[in-house]
């Protein structure tokens, strides 16, 4: 495996890393309201919710990955592309499970909302320092 495969590996399991200790946070600090609002449902609604998230998240994060490990200098088209990616994995999860009537549907939908903006900035911090999007380098400061 070269070099820029490893940190783009490396970098990615550092992003799961963390995508799964904030959804694991959320969870934590929304349990007893959610629990105070729904009642007995809240549970397996709040875990669907927080899953679809994780699931959009590490889905939208692989061209991203792809990218680094590549070298691939244009990233902004790719971060953008990651994030369309991201919102369609999360429509797509989340209209069946709300559809379906396995999960109360206000919480799996707040909590799908809630996991997609905590993560969205955990997933726009990878796609900048995986990408280098925005960095100055010599070159463009010299010039």
């Amino acid at each position: 495996m070269s070099g820029s495969r490893r940190r783009a590996a490396t970098g990615y399991l550092r992003f799961v890393a963390w995508t799964v200790g904030l959804a694991a946070l959320a969870l934590a600090v929304g349990y007893v309201p959610t629990r105070a609002w729904v009642g007995a449902a809240a549970l397996p609604a709040m875990l669907a919710g927080c899953a679809i998230g994780l699931v959009a998240s590490w889905v939208g994060a692989i061209p991203v990955a792809l990218a680094a490990a590549r070298g691939v200098k244009a990233g902004q088209p790719i971060a953008l592309g990651s994030m369309a990616l991201r919102l369609f994995v999360v429509l797509a999860l989340v209209l069946p499970g709300a559809l379906s009537g396995w999960f109360a549907r206000a919480p799996l939908v707040v909590w799908v909302g809630i996991s997609y903006i905590v993560l969205l900035a955990v997933d726009t911090r990878y796609a900048l320092v995986a990408l280098k999007v925005g960095s100055t380098t010599s070159e463009s400061v010299e010039r």
